[in-house]
């Protein structure tokens, strides 16, 4: 349904709304005991929409016009003066059943004294008249989020509890005392800005704490500050006192000389007790490998009466900035070596209902980090032949080797292959992500001194993640850990159900990271801002500045042509001169526009690019298809549109397979105007739809 249909815009009336909303029907006749709903907000991503409606339980149907982003939702209701939580999926156009039986108690307790519940879902639920139990939905909570109060000296503090993956299946109770642990996990320095970030980790009762506040009765609801002091080498102290919404992290200043620091920080935790952590880090070129997270001196250390163990927290260990003195990529002892039985591959191989042939072999851990899988020469031709995948699994580890990758290991292998997993010890992680793996070094060994590290065909690779450590699973990534650099580059992946899976056609270190960026110009409730803040945290797209991101800007063939070229990790060589309009010079862009030309995803015209033209929106598609033609040739074939535009006979030719395509993959859905969905072909495309493409092109890879 279009807005205009809603109510007629004109000049004078500058009300703005999508093209495009879906209708939603609230069904209320079998609430049973409900009073009334009221005050309903919907959600996409981390993202809200705020749409406010009253309607008692007497009108059957409650009808809401909805941005079709929008995925998700809640709505209050009352019952007998208690608040309950209704949630939904929205699909499409639908009716939303709303049901007492769907919904369960929800109470925090403290010694067997009930505790109000302030927030749920990261929602205020009502100032100065919080409720004790809620009754909220029945289901999986990718991220269960509740605000609990504890009174002491007159005043009741509130903390924000957060879990992941949090089934709801009948009445809960939430234990929670207010006894609060904590560490710094890792001060590191971004290279990109210079900024300084500690990551803290505070926990009680195995729940995250995110945030605290000094009184949730106060009309000003504050959270609490961090004070901290920073003391260099020569004891010359820095102190601050910070107020942060998040307690995940601390911004420390950029402009410290180089050399080593302790920092003490010190978060208030109720009225009367307050949490102390001290670590020491190192800043500049100086810095051992694992100075960021080196010492366990004072983690955990409190005063005002509250004590917490030392080392508390995620215990990354080695996943990030991880103590030690010694060389970085040093590793302890290998464990026996693990001989592939030839006799079990056979049996393997002879099952026709397995696509694969498995092997268990030891498991990966702090302390027998490396495992080695040894396969002879002859039981590999066998699986190079038998055209099934080679899966080597070490606990939650897996290798998944494809059978054409087999036969060119087969081929070039003179003597036994060993397959090796490894933790890389003491390897600090640069940036301000969190890393919530360990980093993992896989190579094969095909004789003495000779290793097969680049495959025509991607190997898979799963990794284990603590669920409860994400925070924002579609922020979580795989990165390859550059070796010359020491930087991150991305490494397309998908985390699901506490595993990050990930392809790569080049053996090296991967690591696991979690980071958070966003932009002060897209809006909480902007349309793209899912899809620009998970790509920016995964440093594939970068704003105008560090703090914007224009996203109604349009962008350029040079600007979207590097970030594919960024995207897929295509190789780059010297400059060589493909177009003509591309000089060494454009020093920021031409390794990656003559990487995407020697893909195929670039073609140019007469020996010209034009990197400074706006890309048309089906350039933009072309673009795309070839990237994963280029990837992946399987995920293009026989897609058939989904959508039919009604501009389709203003798609180019050389364009309209590729817009088939991108519509019948669900990357490109067109826009609504009139009542008519049009595709725009040679309108330019924007920051924001760029975002969208980008971020659904990932996804079909990653699957």
């Amino acid at each position: 349904m279009s807005g205009e249909e809603i109510l007629l815009l004109s000049e004078e009336n500058k009300f703005a709304f999508s093209s495009d909303l879906k209708k939603i029907s609230l069904n209320v006749s079998e609430t049973n005991e409900l009073n009334s709903l009221y005050n309903g907000y919907f959600m996409f991503g981390n993202s809200r929409q705020t749409i406010g409606f009253f309607g008692g339980t007497g009108n059957d149907v409650i009808d809401l016009y909805l941005s079709p982003e929008l995925t998700r939702g809640y709505m209050k209701a009352e019952s007998d003066g208690s608040t309950k939580f209704i949630g939904f999926s929205i699909d499409d156009e639908e009716i939303v059943r709303v049901k007492k039986e769907n919904l369960a108690r929800l109470e925090a307790l403290n010694q067997e004294n009930s505790l109000p519940i302030f927030t749920f879902d990261n929602h205020w639920i009502t100032s100065n008249n919080f409720n004790l139990p809620l009754e909220i939905t029945k289901k999986t909570y990718d991220c269960l989020s509740v605000g609990v109060g504890i009174t002491e000296q007159d005043e009741t503090w509130g903390y924000t509890l957060s879990k992941r993956n949090v089934e709801i299946s009948d009445d809960t109770i939430i234990e929670f005392s207010g006894n609060i642990e904590g560490e710094i996990t890792s001060v590191l320095q971004s290279p990109s800005d210079g900024k300084i970030h500690a990551n803290i980790e505070l926990t009680a009762e195995n729940w995250t704490i995110s945030s605290i506040f000094k009184d949730i009765y106060n009309d000003v609801q504050e959270t609490v500050s961090i004070s901290y002091v920073l003391t260099d080498s020569q004891g010359k102290k820095y102190t601050d006192t910070v107020n942060n919404y998040s307690l995940h992290y601390l911004e420390l200043p950029s402009d410290l000389a180089d050399g080593v620091y302790t920092l003490k920080l010190t978060i208030p935790t109720s009225p009367s007790k307050s949490l102390t952590l001290e670590k020491e880090f190192t800043i500049g070129e100086s810095a051992n490998p694992g100075d960021g997270d080196s010492t366990d001196s004072g983690n955990g250390g409190s005063t005002g009466g509250e004590t917490t163990n030392p080392g508390t927290g995620s215990g990354n260990s080695s996943g990030g900035s991880s103590g030690g003195n010694s060389n970085q990529g040093n590793q302890l002892p290998q464990v026996p070596v693990t001989k592939v039985n030839e006799a079990d591959i056979d049996t393997q191989l002879d099952n026709t209902a397995k696509s694969e042939v498995e092997i268990n072999a030891e498991v990966v851990t702090e302390t027998a980090p490396n495992v080695n899988v040894e396969v002879s020469k002859q039981a590999l031709d066998k699986l190079a032949k038998s055209e099934k995948n080679f899966v080597i699994n070490s606990g939650e580890v897996a290798i998944t080797v494809p059978s054409k990758v087999l036969k060119a290991i087969s081929n070039s292998a003179t003597d036994t292959i060993d397959f090796k997993v490894g933790l890389v010890k003491n390897t600090e992680i640069l940036g301000d992500g969190k890393a919530l793996s360990d980093a993992y070094e896989f190579t094969i060994s095909i004789g003495e001194d000779a290793k097969f590290s680049s495959f025509e065909q991607p190997i898979a690779i799963s990794l284990p993640v603590e669920p409860s450590e994400v925070m924002d699973a579609d922020k979580v990534a795989a990165y390859y850990i550059n070796e010359k650099t020491n930087e991150l580059e991305f490494v397309i992946s998908k985390y699901e159900n506490g595993v990050v899976t990930f392809k790569t056609i080049h053996f090296s270190r991967f690591v696991v990271v979690e980071d958070h960026k966003s932009f002060n110009d897209v809006a909480k409730n902007h349309w793209a801002k899912h899809f620009i803040d998970s790509l920016a945290s995964k440093n594939i797209v970068n704003g105008k500045t560090a703090y914007s991101f224009a996203p109604n800007d349009t962008i350029t063939r040079a600007e979207f042509a590097s970030i594919l070229a960024r995207v897929l990790n295509l190789p780059t060589v010297a400059y060589e001169g493909e177009f003509t309009d591309v000089p060494k010079s454009m020093t920021w862009a031409v390794a990656e526009i003559e990487a995407a030309n020697q893909a195929g995803i670039v073609l140019g015209n007469n020996g010209k690019f034009m990197p400074n033209e706006e890309i048309t929106r089906q350039q933009m598609a072309t673009m795309i298809v070839r990237a994963l033609e280029y990837a992946d040739p399987s995920i293009v074939e026989n897609v058939k549109n989904k959508v039919r535009f009604a501009d389709a006979k203003n798609v180019h030719n050389y364009a309209k397979e590729a817009v088939t395509i991108v519509s019948g993959l669900g990357i490109v859905e067109g826009r609504m105007m009139n009542g008519k969905r049009l595709f725009a072909p040679e309108e330019n495309a924007t920051r924001a739809e760029a975002a969208k493409m980008l971020y659904n092109m990932l996804d079909q890879l990653a699957k």
